[in-house]
């Protein structure tokens, strides 16, 4: 199975701007994070500054979007595909004996 990198950060411009309210939101949405660690969905999640972060999730593309889709209305995020170190190595196994042939 694939994991994938999750880069996110706050569409700030969409963050109301009642404190009482913002801060509703954060809570929701860290709830939302809790339950997503909590099922599996996401392998690990961290955030710095309170304003961004990163995930990891593992599955597919669909998985990736089906548990990204929830989190849209204030957070944007990059997705990148990660290899382990034996997935690396193999992949550079693979070019060395291409490009020798």
């Amino acid at each position: 199975m694939t994991k994938f990198f999750v880069k996110w950060w706050t569409d700030t411009s969409r963050v109301p701007d009642a404190p009482q309210e913002a801060m509703q939101r954060v809570m929701k949405r860290l709830e939302m994070v809790k339950a997503d660690l909590t099922s599996g969905k996401l392998k690990e999640w961290g955030t710095f500054n309170g304003l961004n972060g990163y995930g990891i999730i593992e599955g597919t593309e669909q998985d990736v979007l089906s548990t990204m889709l929830k989190y849209m209305q204030t957070i944007l995020y990059e997705v990148y595909p990660i290899l382990s170190a034996d997935d690396a190595i193999a992949v550079m196994m693979k070019a060395a004996k291409a490009m020798q042939a």
